[in-house]
């Protein structure tokens, strides 16, 4: 039924928009090698670009996903008086970039109204990220068997979170009876496909990337939803699996420069609390900056708490560490991006948030119920990009991390659309 339903709707919908997918490929590759403000100002473009295409006429629908920023930064901006200026406008710029982003990918999916240009254009984009990523491990097995993994993240050799996503959206369309590619070789082009980005995944030595696939993938497919139940067992046994593990594994494995030591010490060095010695502020590095996160945002008055102290307040860690190649005291951004709402923008800023990804897990629910394979699709990946949001908001910033998560924003924004042009083009007869 659902094919049939198909055939007649590729009559009714407009081309695919080689300028809106231009813009995605491009985008996505660029977020490997221009400056994070570049990609800001290339989603602005598209923006404009798509108002003057469309006469000044926006989806109505996409306003429902911008009162919640928009609140954020009132609250942010109002707080701000007395701060650096620089530093106010830095915090906007995090505010702001992800919300450029989902709108950019909103609009570019109301253009192209089709769902598997964008999802192959992830692929693709992704696919050929991975490949280099693979390049440049590879070209120095030594170094790679060799360097410790704050090593290789020193050395950037540490991939793209675009691959993960690839490798998911790949899955999860076979998975789904989607396809992305027409050729007569199309199977194992998948499978190489398939290949080239779970070896760039795991040559990554990235945690973020991996638990943001893993997540990716049981939500996306609808696996832990349809079976909750099941995975939470599964779950279970892997997790106490590798507690067995720790135990009979040799201790000189478990040191924070292994991959096995960063992957068992990821819970410890999140742990909030005030740490004395300074290798133990290195090795808990992002639990010991929350510590000092809390401690700025409860030094405030009563109207502080609510609200936060500003954009611009920097939070003081009573210490000079080596941040990248600076050394600094006073960080204007955490690891732990519920903490940095916090201080930023208070108690009402933080729920806020949380009721913004509750949202777009609530909408992607709302059209994963649907009896149709690229509605069920297109729910189940918002739930799961939500999901990655929810989680690696804890370590990696989530949403107001400078690039990581850009695909992510882009892909949210396309997905929203093009979920929303499916059921009213399919309950309604009409296009938004």
């Amino acid at each position: 039924m659902n094919q049939n339903i198909d055939l007649l709707m590729q009559e009714r919908l407009e081309p695919v928009s080689r300028i809106s997918i231009g813009f995605i490929i491009f985008a996505l590759l660029a977020n490997a090698f221009l400056p994070v403000f570049a990609l800001t100002l290339l989603s602005g473009i598209y923006i404009m670009y798509f108002l003057f295409a469309n006469r000044f006429v926006v989806p109505r629908d996409l306003a429902k996903y911008l009162p919640i920023p928009l609140l954020l930064l009132l609250i942010g901006i109002a707080g701000s008086a007395g701060h650096d200026i620089y530093d106010v406008l830095k915090d906007v710029w995090y505010f702001f970039n992800p919300v450029i982003t989902l709108c950019a990918g909103y609009l570019a999916m109301n253009r192209i109204k089709r769902i598997e240009p964008v999802l192959k254009a992830f692929v693709v984009g992704g696919t050929l990220l991975s490949l280099l990523h693979l390049v440049l491990v590879l070209s120095d097995i030594s170094f790679l068997v060799s360097a410790s993994v704050d090593e290789l993240h020193h050395k950037n050799v540490t991939g793209f979170l675009l691959s993960a996503i690839s490798l998911s959206l790949v899955l999860i369309a076979k998975k789904g009876g989607i396809e992305l590619f027409q050729n007569r070789y199309k199977k194992a082009f998948i499978n190489l496909i398939i290949l080239v980005n779970a070896a760039a995944v795991f040559l990554s030595f990235v945690r973020t990337f991996w638990l943001s696939f893993i997540i990716l993938f049981l939500f996306g497919t609808g696996l832990f939803l349809r079976k909750k139940l099941r995975w939470l067992l599964i779950l279970g046994g892997i997790i106490a699996a590798f507690q067995v593990f720790i135990l009979i594994a040799p201790k000189d494995q478990l040191n924070s420069a292994t991959m096995l030591g960063k992957i068992v010490n990821s819970f410890d060095e999140v742990v909030i609390t005030d740490y004395y010695a300074k290798a133990d502020i290195q090795r808990h590095w992002r639990g010991y900056e929350s510590y000092m996160a809390i401690q700025t945002y409860l030094s405030g008055s009563v109207l502080n708490l609510i609200f936060g102290h500003g954009f611009g307040k920097l939070v003081d860690l009573k210490i000079t560490m080596l941040l990248g190649s600076e050394k600094m005291q006073y960080i204007p951004i955490l690891h732990n991006g519920y903490m940095y709402l916090l201080v930023k923008t208070g108690l009402a800023g933080l729920m806020l948030y949380i009721l913004y990804l509750a949202k777009f897990a609530s909408v992607g629910l709302y059209y994963a119920k649907r009896a149709d394979n690229y509605r069920i699709l297109s729910g189940n990946m918002i739930v799961a990009l939500s999901a990655v949001l929810i989680v690696n908001t804890f370590g990696a910033a989530g949403m107001f991390n400078k690039s990581m998560f850009f695909p992510l924003m882009l892909l949210l924004g396309c997905l929203l659309s093009y979920a929303r042009i499916r059921i009213v083009e399919l309950d309604e007869g009409g296009i938004i």
